[in-house]
């Protein structure tokens, strides 16, 4: 591999560690494999080395913790996002509309397009242009349903590893809750366990209230100031 490809490579994986939804999906991995050792094997993923790896856990264990995984991420996590919707759909609209999205009140109807009348408008007029604008705009639409997908699966795991916490006091919540030791790095723990109530926080709104429809927010309207796509 030549030095330019390494850098291109390598820069391509900052890139997307600049992105949210990496991190998101990382951090769920890691949470779920700490809730796994703690829960079925007794440990935690502080104490993991790789001797520990080799000499304590067999092959067969490490592909039922992937298989386990992909069952969560592919079932467990949609399966709560379809039962947080249905609840969404019973509660009145005043509840929903505490979390709305007020910034369209102000903005005449000519001045924004919903995301179909750029399709429809693209196709009719043969505008390639207008069609690459469209799926750019999709891009960017299934990204940020797949971050808040993600968000959710973070605090689902946050809180198994929350309950594994409970069983064995080394798991990885014990960062969240340093208020209470008698440690000598209280304060440097402290403000580290800040900044994970803040993730928590974070991934709670995008996962639990924009992902399970307590939000009122149009996704896929567009701002874009006299446009001609309505005309179509």
């Amino acid at each position: 591999m030549s030095w330019n490809k390494s850098i291109e490579k390598v820069s391509g994986q900052l890139e997307k560690a600049r992105e949210f939804r990496y991190f998101a999906l990382l951090a769920t991995f890691v949470f779920f494999l700490d809730f796994s050792l703690v829960v079925f094997h007794k440990s935690h993923i502080s104490a993991l080395s790789y001797k520990s790896i080799a000499s304590d856990y067999k092959l067969g264990q490490v592909l039922l913790f992937f298989t386990i995984f992909t069952f969560f991420m592919s079932f467990v996590v949609p399966l709560t996002q379809y039962l947080l919707r249905f609840i969404s759909m019973l509660l009145p609209y005043k509840i929903l509309s505490f979390f709305g999205d007020d910034q369209w009140e102000d903005i005449e109807p000519k001045d924004y397009f919903y995301l179909y009348q750029l399709e429809r408008y693209a196709i009719k007029n043969s505008n390639a242009i207008a069609y690459e604008y469209y799926k750019s705009l999709v891009s960017e639409k299934d990204k940020e349903h797949q971050l808040e997908f993600l968000c959710l699966a973070l605090t689902i795991s946050v809180a198994l590893d929350c309950y594994a916490y409970f069983v064995n006091k080394n798991a990885l919540f014990s960062w969240f809750i340093p208020f209470f030791s008698d440690n000598h790095l209280l304060f440097p723990n402290s403000i580290i366990a800040l900044f994970l109530w803040a993730l928590v926080l974070f991934s709670l709104y995008l996962g639990v209230i924009r992902a399970g429809g307590f939000s009122l927010s149009v996704s896929d309207r567009i701002y874009f100031p006299n446009n001609d796509f309505k005309k179509s």
